[in-house]
C-alpha cells in the first residue's frame, strides 16, 4: 500500500479541530454530556411510539404506519460495534448485506442482491445518494460520522408514492441529529487488526440563542481482506471526510437548516494504481409551520462526485436538486401532503477501460410530483391512503407510481395493515449507453447498452401485523407478493451472438415473511432477533434467448436469521452479542455462514467510554459473496478497540 499524500489535510484539519474546541468549549456545552441516563435503552412502550418520517413524509409512529419499518435508532448504532452504514444495515430485518472486497457491499431488500443492486432508494438527510449511472449506491464512495446519525429508517417494500423511481425493493432514510443535539466536544480514536486505525472530532457550539453548530472530521484505515489461501489481499482502503451543519430556530414557526461535508477515499487495486473517489455536497432545508398544524418545507442541494477506478471506467457528475412539500389537514378525516421536486444531473466519463459509455456525457432532467391524501374512515382506529408519484425522466419519459394502503389499529397495541403499489425503476446509463469491453486492446464489446430500454415494473401485495401483548414483549409479522415485469436481460445479438445487448425480456416473481421479536427479559437484559424468508422465481419470456436466464439479476439468501443479546451490568458495563445466520446464496454459491459479534464496553465516568469489539468471531474468514475463485476476498475476523470521550 502506497503512502496517501492526499489525505494528509483530514489528518490536520482533526488536529486542528480538537484543538478549536478544546479552546471555545464553552460552560453550557458541557451541559450536553452523553450520561449513563441519557444513553439507557428506549423501552419497548417507546420504540413502539418512535416517529418514523419516510413512509408518508410526516412524522408517525412507527407501530402504527401502514408498511413495513424498522427504525435503527443512535444507541442501536452504537451498541452493535457497527463500523459504517452497510455494517449498521445488517441489523434490519429482510434487508441482505453481503460484503465483497475491502470496500464494496452488495445490500438489498427482498431480493436482487448485486454489486449493482438497483431497487432501493437510499438518502441522507433528503438528498439521494444513488447514482443515475446504475440506479444504485457506490458503498464504496460514502461514509458519515455515524455518532451525528439519529436513526436509520427501513421501509421494505416499495415506496415509490413519495420517493419516487427506485424505491422499488425499499427505502432507506438516513436521518442525521439537529445540531442542538450534538453541543460540545467529541473525540473517537481507536484501531485494531481489520479497522486498523481510525479517529473523528466533532464540536457544537451556538452562534445565537435559537442557532446552533456543529463541525466535525473522520479518518478511516481498514485492512484487506484474505484470500481462501489466506494470503491478504489487495484492499486495502483509507478515508476522510468532514463536514458541518447549522440549525437555526428564526422564530417560533420557521427553521432552517444548512449542512455539507467532503469526502475522499482510495483503495487498492490489483496490479494498478488505486482508485480514487471524492464528493463534495451543499444541503439547504426551511420549514414553517403554518396555522391548523399545516406545514410548507423548501430543500434544495448540490452534490459533486468524482470516481475514478483504473482500468474501468471515471465519472464526474454534478446534481442539483430542487424540492418543495405542502403538508395539511382538510377537516377532521383528510390529512394531505404534495410536493413537486426537480432534478439535473450531469455527467461526464471518461473511456480507456473495461467500462465505456456512448456518449460521453449526458445531462438527465427529472421533474416530479406527488399527492396523498390519509383518510380517517375510522378516527384513531381506520384509516385508508391513496397516494402516487407523477415522474417524467428524460431517459424515459413519464411514469405514475400509485399506491393504496390500509391499517387498523383496534388496541393502542396491535395494527393491522395491508398495500397495494406500483413502482418503477427507471433505466440508467448502464442500461442504455453501456459499452463493456473485457479486453480494451481488443476494442470488442461484450456487452451494449439499448437505447430502446424500458423502465422495470413491479407490482406489490403487503400485509402486516404489529402486537404488543405483554409489556416486556413486541412482534412485527409481515408478508408480500411481488410481480416485476420487464427486468434486464442479455439477448444475443446476430449473426454470432456477440454482443449481447441489455433488453427487458425476463419477468419474475418473490414472495416472503419476514420476523422480528423484541423482549425485555429485565430492565437491564433485552433479547431480540429477525427471519426472513424469500422465495424468488425468475421467468424469462418465450422470446429470450439469455445465456445466464436472469441469474445477473440477483444471488438472494432464502433465509436470515439474527438473535441479539444487550445487557446493562453493574459499573457502567455494557455487554452486547449478536449471531447472525445467511443462508447459502444459489447462484454463484456461496455457503451458508454464521457470524458473532461482541461488543464490551465500560464507563468509567460518565463523559467517557473504552469500548471492545469483536466482530465475526465465529470462524477465521468466510466468503460473503462472488464466485469461489483464488482471489475472490474474504470477510476475516477482527477486533478493535475504542475510545469515546464526551465533554
Amino acid at each position: 500500500m502506497r503512502a496517501y499524500p492526499t489525505l494528509a489535510p483530514f489528518k490536520t484539519s482533526l488536529a486542528f479541530l480538537l484543538l478549536v474546541s478544546t479552546i471555545n468549549a464553552r460552560s453550557e456545552a458541557t451541559n450536553v454530556l452523553h450520561s449513563a441516563e441519557e444513553m439507557k435503552k428506549l423501552t419497548l412502550e417507546e420504540l413502539a411510539n418512535v416517529k418514523v418520517y419516510s413512509v408518508s413524509r410526516r412524522p408517525e409512529a412507527a407501530s402504527q404506519a401502514a408498511a413495513a419499518v424498522e427504525v435503527i435508532t443512535q444507541e442501536q448504532i452504537e451498541r452493535s460495534g457497527a463500523a459504517s452504514v452497510p455494517d449498521a444495515l445488517r441489523l434490519a430485518t429482510g434487508v441482505q448485506v453481503s460484503r465483497f472486497g475491502g470496500h464494496s457491499f452488495a445490500l438489498s431488500s427482498r431480493g436482487f442482491s448485486s454489486l449493482a443492486a438497483n431497487k432501493l432508494q437510499v438518502m441522507q438527510d433528503g438528498r439521494s445518494l444513488y447514482s443515475p449511472l446504475f440506479s444504485g449506491v457506490f458503498w464504496d464512495a460514502y461514509d458519515t460520522l455515524l455518532d451525528d446519525v439519529d436513526r436509520i429508517e427501513v421501509i421494505r417494500g416499495p415506496g415509490a408514492a413519495m420517493w419516487g423511481a427506485n424505491a422499488v425493493n425499499g427505502v432507506i432514510n438516513i436521518i442525521s441529529k439537529d445540531a442542538r443535539d450534538t453541543q460540545g466536544t467529541l473525540v473517537k480514536a481507536g484501531g485494531g487488526t481489520e479497522e486498523r486505525g481510525f479517529g473523528a472530532i466533532r464540536y457544537g457550539g451556538k452562534i445565537a440563542e435559537e442557532t446552533f453548530f456543529r463541525v466535525y472530521g473522520q479518518y478511516w484505515n481498514r485492512d484487506a481482506m484474505a484470500y481462501p489461501s489466506g494470503q491478504a489481499g489487495h484492499d486495502v482502503s483509507q478515508e476522510g471526510l468532514g463536514g458541518f451543519r447549522m440549525d437555526s430556530k428564526l422564530d417560533n414557526d420557521d427553521h432552517v437548516t444548512v449542512q455539507g461535508d467532503l469526502f475522499h477515499n482510495e483503495f487498492d487495486l490489483v496490479s494498478r494504481r488505486d482508485a480514487l473517489n471524492t464528493d463534495g455536497n451543499l444541503l439547504s432545508r426551511w420549514s414553517r409551520q403554518l396555522a391548523g398544524g399545516s406545514e410548507l418545507q423548501l430543500q434544495m442541494y448540490y452534490d459533486r462526485f468524482q470516481r475514478n477506478v483504473p482500468g474501468q471506467f471515471g465519472e464526474t457528475r454534478n446534481t442539483y436538486d430542487g424540492d418543495m412539500q405542502y403538508r395539511f389537514q382538510l377537516g377532521d378525516r383528510h390529512s394531505f401532503v404534495a410536493g413537486v421536486g426537480y432534478r439535473l444531473s450531469e455527467d461526464q466519463t471518461k473511456r480507456g477501460g473495461t467500462l465505456e459509455f456512448s456518449p460521453r456525457e449526458r445531462t438527465i432532467h427529472i421533474v416530479s410530483a406527488f399527492a396523498q391524501d390519509e383518510i380517517a374512515l375510522v378516527p384513531k382506529q381506520l384509516s385508508l391512503v391513496l397516494g402516487s408519484k407523477f415522474e417524467y425522466d428524460s431517459l424515459d419519459g413519464f411514469e405514475p407510481q400509485p399506491t393504496v394502503r390500509l391499517a387498523w389499529t383496534p388496541t393502542d397495541r396491535q395494527t393491522i395493515w395491508g398495500a397495494v403499489s406500483r413502482a418503477i425503476r427507471m433505466p440508467s446509463r448502464i442500461d442504455e449507453d453501456l459499452r463493456f469491453i473485457p479486453v480494451p486492446a481488443t476494442g470488442t464489446v461484450f456487452v451494449r447498452g439499448n437505447p430502446d430500454f424500458e423502465p422495470e415494473v413491479v407490482l406489490a401485495y403487503e400485509m402486516g401485523y404489529r402486537i404488543q401483548p405483554v409489556t416486556n414483549v413486541s412482534v412485527d409479522l409481515a408478508g408480500y407478493y411481488n410481480r416485476y415485469d420487464g427486468l434486464r436481460s442479455l439477448e444475443p445479438t446476430p449473426p454470432v451472438g456477440i454482443p449481447l445487448e441489455q433488453q427487458n425480456l425476463l419477468d419474475a416473481e418473490t414472495y416472503g415473511a419476514e420476523v422480528s421479536l423484541k423482549f425485555q427479559a429485565t430492565f437491564w437484559w433485552r433479547l431480540s432477533g429477525n427471519y426472513t424468508y424469500l422465495h424468488k422465481n425468475l421467468l424469462p419470456r418465450s422470446n429470450s434467448r439469455d445465456p445466464n436466464q436472469g441469474a445477473l439479476e440477483g444471488n438472494d439468501a432464502p433465509h436470515l436469521f439474527s438473535i441479539w443479546s444487550s445487557m446493562d451490568l453493574p459499573a457502567r458495563v455494557n455487554l452486547d452479542c449478536i449471531v447472525r445466520y445467511v443462508d447459502a446464496l444459489p447462484n454463484p454459491r456461496v455457503p451458508s455462514y454464521i457470524t458473532v459479534d461482541v461488543r464490551a464496553a465500560w464507563r468509567p465516568v460518565p463523559n467517557l467510554e473504552l469500548a471492545v469489539v469483536g466482530q465475526n468471531l465465529a470462524a477465521k474468514q468466510h466468503r460473503e459473496f462472488g464466485a469461489p475463485t483464488a482471489t475472490t476476498a474474504e470477510v476475516e475476523r477482527g477486533v478493535y478497540g475504542k475510545l469515546t470521550w464526551r465533554f
